[in-house]
Order: structure tokens, then C-alpha cells, then sequence
């Protein structure tokens, strides 16, 4: 079955190429070089769209995708002469890091796709400074959820997700920072690299919050009124894993310092991302509590964010808003770390 998914994947892959390329020779652009890696790469993003879109829609995202290719490569690299390396360099290293992700059990299929086209923006409209953050953010917080679910397997049945992370993990996480790069490419703004962090502590803070947490044997306490719940509840906090939250906030924090640009240095002070990372954090738990949706296992009568529980049985539906699941609540995390961000570089 994967030989043959491959094997359609490869056929997808060439048709699209071929389907770029050959009319490229025979246009009056010249450089058919461009032609040439206008289809390579029109081809990645036509195989990432496929496990991603509905069908049809597939075709059309990558058509967008081949118009997009030929504004930067041809237009907009005569206007920036390094950017087309620059983007072409972030859309291999992209695609790099998502096939290795995938190979070591990271992402899921999905999601290796969008990590792929979240790094090809990051990367190729951001550059290195934008990237290392990321980059940082998903391998570190990828292997605390690998080592925590190894020492505590029991979560597994209690939470939705697993740490191998799916295309919604990843829009959750990292969705509304390649939004950010989009919009800092075609509008630069001093406020926006700082607005980018704060979504990347935020979730980071969010992620090594919970990891840790669930290492200690020491019961967390619900946010809204402190009383002691069961490891894995939702807005369950405890002294380790805020101590954990401000230590991945404060990575964050001072990776951006290093590698963003440095005339934007007095807006990206470790303490406000850190800041602005914590004030997301303390959002997300908030809104886990309150409204994120539980439900309880029929048949061993455990809270659990899953849909189904034990032998894949329906459970019954106990709080929280039925939609708002754990993906839902890490956007509202996201968001809240980089408008705190985008306000504290706006004041100082």
C-alpha cells in the first residue's frame, strides 16, 4: 500500500513537471532554467497539497502555487537578486526537514506536508533569522513529547493528540506565524518579527508546560480555582511545568534576540517574548479549563479528550464547547502570545 502511494506520488510529481516544463521551452521567457525549477518545485508542492486537499483542489492550490513561483523567481528576484536563492534554498531545506521529521516518526503524513509548506514560507519569505526559531520550536518540543510519552505512556490515552504531530497540530502551532512572515514580506513592519516570536514562545511555553508537567508525580491544579485534578486535565498547571514554560519561552526569546535582523534588537528584549510567551501560555490553560471539550469513557469512566477510548468505544460528552478542541485552544495560545508581543514592541 505505501509502495503504491509512492508510486502515484511519483506519477503526480512527473506529470505536474512535465506539465510546467515543456511549455516553458517553448515560450519566449529564455531562461529555461527558471522553467526547470519552477516545475521541481511546483512538483513538491503538488505532492504536499495531495495529502492535504480534498480532490481537485489539490490542482488548483498548485496551479496558485506555479503563478506564486514565477512572480518570486522571476519578478521579484530582479527587484531582490538574492532572494531567489534565498527561497529556493528555504523551500529544499523545508522539504528536507519535513521527509526526515516524517522518517523518524515526528510528523505524520499530513502533517510532514504542512510543516513542508510552513517551512517553505518561513524560510523562503523569512530567511534564516525567521527560520531558526522554528526550526528550534519543533525539534526541541518534538522530542520532550517523544521522551514524556515514553516515560508516562498512560497519557496517551487521555489526551487527543499523540507526539506525532498531524496537519492540525501543526496550523495550530505554526500556522499564524507563516501568516506573520506573509504579511512582513509584502508590508515590513518593526513589530511583526517581535509579534512571530511571541506566537513561537507561546506555543512553546505551552507545549514544555505540559510535557514537563506530566513527569512529575506531583498533582496539577486547575487554574480557575486551584483545586487538584488528575494529570492530563485540561488548565491543569503545576510548578514544574510553568517553570518549564518560561524556560522554552525564554529559549525562544533569546534564539530571536541572536538571529533576527539587528536593527530591530530594542523591540526583542528575551524578557518581553518571554513575557508575551507566558501571557499565552496562562490564555491557553484559561481556555482549557473553561471551555475545551471533555468527554468520559463508557466503559472505564476516565476524562479524556478523545472522542473514543478504550476497544475505539463512543464516549459521552461531560464539558466544554463540543468544537473546541485541544488544536483550537493552541490557536487561541498562538494568537494571544503574538498580539502580547506586538503590543509590548509597540510601547516600547
Amino acid at each position: 500500500m505505501v509502495l503504491l502511494k509512492l508510486y502515484k506520488n511519483l506519477k503526480c510529481f512527473g506529470f505536474i513537471a512535465a506539465l510546467i516544463f515543456v511549455p516553458g521551452l517553448l515560450s519566449f521567457f529564455g531562461d529555461e532554467t527558471l522553467w526547470i525549477r519552477v516545475a521541481f518545485y511546483s512538483a513538491l508542492f503538488f505532492i504536499a497539497f495531495r495529502l492535504l486537499l480534498p480532490k481537485f483542489a489539490d490542482y488548483t492550490a498548485t496551479l496558485f502555487c506555479v503563478f506564486c513561483m514565477i512572480y518570486f523567481l522571476r519578478y521579484q528576484s530582479a527587484i531582490a537578486p538574492d532572494f531567489g536563492g534565498r527561497l529556493e534554498i528555504g523551500i529544499i531545506a523545508a522539504a528536507s526537514i519535513s521527509a526526515i521529521s516524517y522518517y523518524l516518526r515526528l510528523l505524520a503524513p499530513d502533517g510532514s506536508a504542512a510543516a513542508f509548506l510552513l517551512g517553505a514560507v518561513v524560510f523562503g519569505l523569512g530567511g534564516w533569522g525567521w527560520a531558526i526559531p522554528l526550526i528550534l520550536f519543533f525539534i526541541l518540543s518534538s522530542l520532550l513529547s517523544k521522551i514524556a510519552e515514553k516515560r508516562r505512556p498512560q497519557f496517551g490515552l487521555i489526551f487527543e493528540k499523540s507526539s506525532r504531530r498531524d496537519k492540525w497540530q501543526v496550523a495550530a502551532n505554526g500556522g499564524l506565524a507563516g501568516i506573520v512572515v506573509i504579511i512582513n514580506f509584502f508590508y515590513p513592519s518593526v513589530h511583526f518579527y517581535p509579534a512571530y516570536l511571541g506566537i513561537l514562545a507561546a506555543v512553546t511555553a505551552d507545549t514544555w508546560s505540559t510535557e514537563i508537567g506530566v513527569l512529575f508525580k506531583k498533582r496539577p491544579r486547575l487554574i480557575t480555582n486551584f483545586r487538584q485534578v488528575p494529570h492530563g486535565t485540561s488548565g491543569g498547571v503545576t510548578l514544574p511545568g510553568i517553570c518549564g514554560g518560561i524556560l522554552g519561552a525564554l529559549l525562544i526569546g533569546t534564539i530571536g534576540y541572536f538571529s533576527g535582523p539587528a536593527h530591530l534588537h530594542p523591540y526583542l528584549h528575551p524578557l518581553i517574548i518571554t513575557a508575551a510567551g507566558m501571557i499565552g501560555n496562562f490564555i491557553d490553560s484559561l481556555i482549557g479549563a473553561r471551555f475545551q471539550v471533555q468527554y468520559r469513557c463508557l466503559i472505564c469512566g476516565k476524562v479524556t479528550e478523545k472522542m473514543r477510548h478504550c476497544q475505539n468505544s463512543e464516549t459521552e460528552f461531560v464539558s466544554g464547547i463540543p468544537w473546541m478542541n485541544n488544536d483550537h485552544v493552541n490557536l487561541f495560545c498562538a494568537m494571544s502570545g503574538g498580539i502580547a508581543a506586538y503590543l509590548f514592541s509597540c510601547i516600547i
